[in-house]
């Protein structure tokens, strides 16, 4: 049987825990900030991140790793693995970065048919529940075939909801144009997000944090297709906001008891974007589990 291996971007936020659990290697996902190149999760992390930006130092930017980044990864695994072995490198979806498209390149450098590069059409654990799906299914003994299976049939029934507690850090990285990240400062506006489709789109929108916590459960809940939550895996993520993220953890847990939850810190790649206060759910149900 060919030995498979399981590649991801930090992007997609699987806790270092389980990426060790289930042998996953990752690639940083890149942050240029101070004049210099950091790598997400290895060189810098939120708190710093947010303290320099509140301090009045420059706004960072992001960007995906290069084909040569990816091919650091690549070739080691694949030396170990000899001539049978085989990559499933996981990615940000490709409408959200360039990752995937640079881990293409990456893979079309390798031997013929040695690595095959998916677009989780995610974000964040949304893409990072298919990948530990994939692994888990490969460690139990599964098939190439069996994993990219698995992790299908789980895109196809992931949510991604999050909500922001500002959308000055969505303005200033060019998400939305000044004007409208104007306006929601000075209406205190808090939007609900979602990935529909492969892309993040603006769902429904409060005037209060409260609210906007309030909201994001009701929307999990009511996503659900059993009473209980049985069958419904939840990631349960932030940036910043560990009050609000426990608190909803333990109100999820008493409307969907059954459910199983993971906890997570997103990355510098989604706090950049969405700032201090991100609180977000990545989940998928399958029946009987």
């Amino acid at each position: 049987m060919a030995k498979i291996a399981v590649v991801v971007d930090s992007g997609l936020d699987i806790p270092a825990q389980l990426l060790e659990q289930h042998k996953i290697a990752q690639v940083p996902v890149l942050v240029h900030w101070r004049g210099k190149q950091y790598r997400d999760k290895v060189d810098l992390g939120l708190e710093e991140l947010f303290d320099g930006i509140a301090a009045g130092e420059p706004f960072p930017t992001t960007s995906q790793p290069s084909p040569g980044e990816f091919i650091e990864v690549y070739e080691p695994l694949l030396d170990q693995m000899g001539d049978e072995g085989l990559i499933l490198s996981f990615h940000l979806g490709s409408s959200f970065s360039g990752t995937y498209a640079s881990a293409c390149s990456a893979a079309a450098m390798m031997p013929a048919g040695s690595v095959e590069v998916i677009d989780t059409q995610s974000l964040s654990m949304g893409g990072g529940w298919q990948a530990l799906a994939a692994a888990k299914t490969l460690q139990a003994g599964g098939s190439a075939v069996d994993a990219i299976s698995i992790a299908t049939e789980i895109k196809k029934n992931t949510g991604v909801k999050l909500i922001l507690d500002t959308l000055d850090f969505v303005r200033r990285g060019g998400r939305i144009s000044y004007l409208q990240g104007l306006l929601g400062s000075m209406l205190n506006i808090k939007p609900l997000l979602e990935v529909r489709d492969g892309k993040l789109s603006s769902g429904k929108k409060t005037r209060s944090r409260r609210q906007s916590l309030d909201m994001l459960l009701d929307e999990v809940v009511a996503d659900c297709r059993t009473e209980d939550g049985r069958g419904m895996h939840l990631a349960v993520g932030h940036a910043r906001a560990e009050e609000d993220r426990q608190w909803l953890m333990e109100q999820l847990t008493q409307r969907l008891p059954a459910a199983r939850q993971l906890p997570f810190e997103v990355g510098v790649g989604i706090g950049t974007h969405g700032g201090p206060g991100v609180v977000g759910v990545c989940y998928y149900q399958q029946s009987g589990n």
